[in-house]
């Protein structure tokens, strides 16, 4: 997979590639908690971690995690990730932060097109999954909004501070 990927106004660059200050920046978000509370792994990581995480991608062709910047004004806009991608069966799982003070704006969006795009037509996939938080209503429409659809429910799947949470299951197959 190429490190760097255009696609309309977005460039998204692999996280193997990223500078020190972006690097950064993709921690400070992953550890913000508008952020991380919507995330299943919700544990606060050090940069430390977050560099050898980024490290071990370095050698790893089944997951990809991006940072996302317009190509013209050069603003960060969120982070991306297509993982556990299985070339056999031809599935993977995508994950999307958008940058926390830019959320509303449409964003969103833009990034998951392109997510699409690289799932479908550079990486040959049949069906995009994801797994989002029942009670994260917000999430949940705006995938709905984007062509996924309801798959299945994983009762007391996740547990957060001594509480059990949901997952809904959500497809996407191309059109």
């Amino acid at each position: 997979m190429k490190k760097v990927i255009f696609y309309e106004q977005l460039e998204l660059k692999s996280f193997v590639v990223l500078t020190k200050n972006e690097k950064q920046l993709v921690y400070q978000w992953r550890n913000n908690q508008k952020i991380s509370k919507w995330m299943i792994n919700q544990n606060k990581f050090s940069y430390t971690e977050h560099l050898r995480f980024i490290k071990k991608l370095a050698k790893d062709n089944n997951n990809f995690h991006w940072l996302v910047q317009n190509k013209i004004d050069k603003e960060y806009l969120g982070v991306c990730n297509l993982v556990n991608i299985d070339k056999k069966h031809k599935h993977c799982y995508l994950g999307i932060y958008v940058n926390p003070s830019l959320q509303n704006k449409g964003y969103g969006t833009d990034i998951l097109k392109v997510l699409k795009h690289i799932a479908y037509n550079l990486l040959n996939i049949h069906t995009i999954k994801l797994e989002v938080f029942e009670h994260n209503s917000r999430a949940i429409n705006f995938y709905k909004k984007n062509g996924f659809k309801k798959e299945g429910l994983l009762k007391d799947y996740i547990l957060i501070n001594n509480k059990w949470h949901n997952l809904l299951l959500m497809g996407h197959f191309p059109k």
